[in-house]
């Protein structure tokens, strides 16, 4: 049994990650603030172990590497984060301390502690060139920061590190406001639908191929030599619609 520590498991993608991953016989653990509204792991029927960690009031190193010496993860999941589409002047120092500054953390914590595996996730705003990283915004300018980061510890300290780049997620049990639940709404509704002027490219992943992937990842983590590099990989549908074809 693989003992895995998640790190953002209350989003979309951290509860169905966490649950297919329970649901293959691995050991979950979850990293979470004291803040954390975990009613949906009732949702979600998932179990996992649970470790608080204030960010704000303790951020001594030793704490966080406590608990990682305590729960001894084979493979950690770093999934947390802010986004921000649009940021203003109150929003830099949030996407600066949680996409780069704890992530940091974690690292550090990471080559303190006998863990050495890490699956993080990236997201298509970091490459507006589509293949070249080039940040859309300042959140994807935080993600590529945190990229350079992981790349060092990965060369320095024998960190085998994996990041998945992730495209629009779907699936049951969706409550974000995002494009497909917002179709739905409309259908029950009867009610028209607001829209972008502009007739944008999608590319949608349901959550169970998004969960398959991490599956995996994590296969090839545990079985394969990847210590010293990060391997990057992009989670497409390989079939990207128009907003007006989808719709």
């Amino acid at each position: 049994m693989t003992t895995i520590l998640i790190t953002g498991v209350t989003s979309y993608i951290g509860l169905n990650v966490a649950r297919h991953l329970q649901n293959q016989g691995h050991d979950i653990h979850a990293l979470v603030r004291p803040t954390t509204n975990m009613d949906r792991f009732l949702d979600f029927e998932l179990r996992p172990t649970v470790h608080v960690f204030d960010w704000d009031e303790n951020r001594a190193q030793g704490a966080l590497n406590g608990i990682l010496k305590v729960i001894s993860p084979n493979v950690l999941v770093h999934l947390a984060g802010t986004y921000v589409n649009d940021h203003g002047f109150d929003d830099v120092s949030g996407l600066v301390a949680d996409n780069i500054r704890f992530g940091t953390e974690i690292l550090e914590a990471m080559r303190q502690s006998a863990c050495d595996k890490i699956i993080c996730v990236g997201s298509y705003f970091q490459y507006a060139d589509y293949a070249l990283p080039r940040a859309t915004n300042l959140y994807a300018a935080t993600k590529l920061a945190f990229e350079e980061i992981l790349k060092f510890y990965a060369d320095a300290y024998g960190i085998a590190a994996v990041k998945l780049v992730v495209f629009d997620t779907y699936g049951p049990g969706e409550w974000r406001p995002r494009l497909m639940p917002a179709i739905r709404q409309a259908q029950f509704e009867g009610l028209p639908l607001a829209l972008v002027s502009e007739n944008v490219w999608l590319d949608f992943l349901h959550i169970d191929d998004v969960c398959r992937a991490f599956e995996a990842v994590l296969g090839l983590l545990l079985t394969n030599d990847g210590k010293g590099r990060l391997d990057v990989y992009s989670l497409s549908s390989g079939r990207p619609v128009t907003l007006d074809d989808l719709i």
